[in-house]
């Protein structure tokens, strides 16, 4: 369990970080088509939805799959 807190932080104070240097709307749009920043969203994007498919499957209860999608 500790590793994934560490794991929450390092990933809070990284994109708090980079929130602050430079905002998600005013990246360059020549790195939106960068395709290795296409493929490393991808790759975020498509771990939580497995991760999230995962919950779904374990719980049992409406709310609770509704509330870790909220998460």
């Amino acid at each position: 369990m500790a590793v994934f807190s560490v794991i929450l932080i390092l990933m809070l104070a990284m994109t708090v970080a980079a929130s602050l240097r430079t905002p998600i709307w005013a990246v360059d749009p020549q790195m939106l088509g960068d395709r290795w920043f296409q493929a490393t969203l991808l790759d975020a994007y498509l771990g939580f939805l497995t991760f999230y498919v995962w919950v779904f499957y374990k719980e049992r209860s409406l709310g609770s799959r509704v509330l870790w999608f909220i998460l």
